[in-house]
Parts: C-alpha cells; structure tokens; sequence
C-alpha cells in the first residue's frame, strides 16, 4: 500500500511539473529547473542527485544539462542541421540519403516517397516513425502522430534543454536494412568523454519485442558494464574507422554518444546524443558509472540561465 502510494505520488507530482512547464515557461525558474531535474532524477534512477559534487557519469550529465551551455551541442541535436556539422568534419559521406525536410505534416508527399522510409522529428527521441511496408501505412495515424510531435516541447518532459532550442521540423530518410534477412541493422552506440571513445553498446534485434545489446571495449573485447546483457555480435568491418570518427565528432564536447550503422561494408551516421535516457543511464551497472564519472572532466560552469 506504502509503495502505490508512493508511485501515485510521484506520478502526480511529475504530472503537475510537466503542465507549469507547457503553461507558463515564464515561470519555470532557474531554481525550480534544478528542482525539477532533482525530482526526476530521483523518480527514475531512486537516487538522490548531487550537483555540488558529482561524481557519478549520471549526476555529471546533470550537471552539464544545467550549468553548461554549448551552442553546438543544441545544433548537432537537431537531426537536420547536424548533417551541417558533419560536413564540417568532412564526414558528409556517412551521412544516410534524405528525401526530404519538412516544416508542417501537410509538405509530406507520401505518394511520392519510396515504399520503404523513416520519418524523424529533428527535435526529439524516439519520435521516429520507421516505415518498411508503405502499402500497410495508415497514414491519417501517422500524420496525427507527426501533428502531435511538433507541436510538443520535447526538452521540457526531461530537462532536456537543447532539445526545446530546436525548431520542430521533420525529415525523411531512406530506410536502412539487413542486405540478406531484411531486417534492422545494428546499431553501434559509442560513449565518448573528453574526446576519447569509452567503450560500444551495440544494439541489435530491434525488431522483436525486446532488443539485445552487447557491451564491447575499444578491441572488441566483450566488458561486463551492462546489467542485462544480450549474445556475442560479431566485429564490425570497420571499427577502426567507426572509432575515427567517434573521435573527431565528439573532440569538442565533455560528453557524447555516437550513433552509427554499418551495412554491406558502409558506415551511416545515426546521431549525436549528449543526455542518453535524459542524463540517467540505468542499464549501466554503478561500477560503470562510478567509474565512466571519475573520467569524465567537466568544464567550467558558463551558464547563469537556464533557456526554455
């Protein structure tokens, strides 16, 4: 009984934030954001967060969504102009085909568009809409969906600032698949502090209901970092080149993951993450984050205010 209590608690605590957050961002206070972040922070990790002295990778994270401002950490968030940044890498190769950008729902052709697609809005997570069938697309659904998406303010569900400085728009992409079984290809998620590749999560089997992931370090050796761990995958062709370029993306943040895929032999650039899970890995085990923390060097504090 204790325990619903608690949870009804929270879910209506949370729920109260969240519409002062969509109603009135004028008054969202710097004070009230890091009471904000404490509170979920506290609701998804059941840890108290320390911003005075962080040491773990998570309360780091915090802290950097907080009191560290980087304008390029707002534009390679936005799924659109991060292709800019890598151009400016000269990365522009890995970067996936794009049929399109769109600033409202009604720009979208779908007539036009390849039987198989994937539609991204530039301003959130998990706001993808991966089509491998447009003959069994309902479209009207997507559209309301597409609707819904840009007319939230992702940033403000998790304190996630750069993310709320993003113009909504939406892209499309070519769909990326298995070259034999035709299925989703694995993503290679690597965690980056100070300029330097961490280790690789890969994700896999993203197509069944639950997804596997395997934890690799930079040899490819398998690292028990993860609390539920998934099978041995098998090296990438080009590691050494995914690690490359890890390092040049990442070279001017504290923090980043770098998603790529690699299918038939070629790389493709997925994202830039800066605040996995909202700053709150909790499939690392605590050895992990203790230690991911210890090595992370955070910058100078340089923001005084908190933008919407």
């Amino acid at each position: 009984m204790v325990n619903f209590f608690s949870a009804y608690y929270k879910k209506i605590v949370y729920k109260l934030i969240f519409i002062i957050c969509r109603s009135s961002p004028e008054f969202f206070s710097k004070n009230f954001k890091v009471l904000f972040s404490k509170y979920i922070y506290h609701v998804f990790t059941g840890k108290y967060l320390n911003l005075r002295v962080p040491k773990s990778i998570n309360e780091k994270l915090m802290w950097l969504k907080l009191y560290y401002e980087n304008e390029l950490t707002v534009k390679c968030t936005d799924k659109f102009l991060v292709r800019e940044y890598l151009g400016s890498k000269r990365l522009s190769n890995i970067l996936n085909e794009l049929y399109g950008v769109y600033d409202t729902v009604d720009e979208i052709d779908f007539d036009n568009l390849p039987q198989k697609f994937a539609l991204k809005a530039t301003h959130g997570c998990g706001y993808n809409i991966i089509c491998s069938d447009k003959s069994t697309l309902k479209i009207a659904d997507v559209k309301t969906k597409l609707n819904f998406w840009l007319n939230s303010i992702y940033g403000l569900r998790t304190g996630e600032w750069q993310y709320a400085r993003i113009k909504p728009r939406i892209i499309c992409e070519k769909y990326l698949e298995h070259p034999v079984n035709s299925t989703s290809v694995a993503d290679f998620k690597i965690h980056c502090l100070n300029g330097q590749p961490f280790c690789i999560l890969v994700y896999y089997n993203r197509s069944e209901n639950s997804k596997m992931r395997t934890a690799y370090n930079l040899n490819w050796e398998r690292i028990n970092v993860l609390k539920n761990e998934g099978g041995d995958f098998e090296k990438p062709q080009n590691l050494d080149a995914m690690l490359q370029i890890a390092v040049s993306l990442s070279e001017p943040f504290p923090y980043v993951r770098v998603d790529l895929y690699e299918v038939e032999g070629r790389l493709y650039f997925g994202e830039l993450t800066f605040t996995p899970h909202g700053g709150m890995m909790i499939n690392f085990t605590d050895e992990t984050l203790d230690l991911m923390g210890k090595q992370l060097i955070l910058p100078k504090r340089n923001r005084k205010r908190i933008p919407i």
